[in-house]
């Protein structure tokens, strides 16, 4: 009589399976928070949100009639139009882009030059990888903490 041999998976495979695993959350919480919000705005920046009025709703309380106007709001395509008007013609958005472009330059040159400044400057532990090398990475330990990369020292 003939037995089908149960297939048993390799020591590679096993460990691929592991690390697919232990990676799957990281891939799951890319996925849900930061590609379906990212593509979800990228999808509503075509889109021009307006109010559409439905109806009204007409309430009486004895000797007073209220009425209330019921809205919805619509999402209308709008194609490239929300991107020529921010780019071509509102100065305002031009303006605050640059403002932020620029700060952001000086704010990463500035914490550049000063981690760089410090490293070369201060020759501390701070400063020193594990093999005794001078380490503009490590510089980031002093701003933010000094035991993040020497806790063990």
């Amino acid at each position: 009589m003939y037995k089908p041999r149960s297939r048993k998976l390799d020591l590679m495979t096993k460990r691929s399976l592991w690390g697919w695993l232990f990676v799957l959350p990281f891939i799951v919480g890319f996925l849900v928070f930061i590609m379906s919000p990212l593509y979800t705005s990228l999808m509503m920046s075509f889109k021009e949100s307006t109010s559409v009025s439905v109806g009204a709703i007409q309430e009486s309380d004895g000797m007073i009639a209220n009425s209330t106007i019921v809205t919805r709001t619509a999402l209308v395509d709008r194609g490239l139009a929300n991107y020529r008007r921010a780019f071509m013609q509102d100065t305002s958005y031009i303006t605050a882009l640059k403002n932020v472009a620029t700060g952001r330059i000086i704010l990463y040159s500035r914490d550049s030059y000063l981690q760089l400044h410090y490293c070369q400057r201060a020759e501390s532990a701070v400063c020193r990888t594990r093999s005794g090398q001078s380490d503009i990475l490590y510089a980031g330990s002093y701003f933010y903490g000094r035991d993040l990369f020497h806790a063990g020292e």
